[in-house]
């Protein structure tokens, strides 16, 4: 189910397959990666059946499938799902009850898709609502409690830097490295570490 190396890499580097003999294999290649795609929409249903039926201890404690049941995956699904509903023109609902319309900027300068809003449109709407509610429902955050807990890391990573460079020895690293204080305290704040 998954691209090889140089399918992939055909793929990637498509533009620069330009000759005639590399135009063939560009076109073979894209032929092999549109089958794999299909096969991947085709075998989501069976997905979902298997989610549903097998016991979940089946799934979570099983050692081979602990690879791919990750955070990865959900960001995976996720950032396919965006990719799909832009692919495939959902767009909002937007004007007056009287008036609905849907816009949508295309990938190139002038592609544009404004017109009134049908059904097939009210349809995906109420699809891509009745998902986000299904989320909010299932995993709902207080992000207002998230971003207190990322304020307070900050002060925290704040007062151990400040306390590292009350230390004679460290100010004179810093300094022999050719930085301020302050730099240093710029930089340190600005990694991405874990606290």
């Amino acid at each position: 189910m998954r691209l090889n190396d140089d399918q992939r890499g055909k793929l990637i580097n498509r533009e620069q397959l330009t000759e005639a003999f590399d135009v063939r294999k560009r076109r073979e290649n894209e032929f092999a990666v549109r089958n794999h795609l299909k096969s991947f929409l085709e075998f989501i249903p069976d997905a979902c059946v298997i989610l549903d039926n097998l016991p979940r201890s089946q799934l979570k404690n099983n050692e081979k499938l602990a690879k791919y049941l990750n955070d990865e995956a959900v960001n995976g699904l996720f950032l396919l799902t965006l990719k799909l509903l832009d692919l495939l023109d959902y767009m909002p609902i937007q004007g007056t009850p009287r008036r609905q319309c849907v816009t949508k900027i295309g990938e190139t300068e002038g592609d544009v898709i404004a017109r009134y809003a049908n059904e097939n449109d009210l349809k995906r709407n109420w699809l891509v609502h009745n998902q986000v509610v299904s989320l909010s429902e299932f995993y709902q955050t207080d992000f207002n409690l998230l971003t207190k807990c990322e304020g307070l890391k900050a002060v925290k990573k704040h007062d151990e830097l400040r306390t590292e460079l009350e230390d004679p020895k460290t100010i004179k690293a810093i300094k022999d490295a050719g930085m301020t204080p302050e730099m240093y305290i710029k930089f340190m704040l600005s990694r991405k570490e874990k606290i």
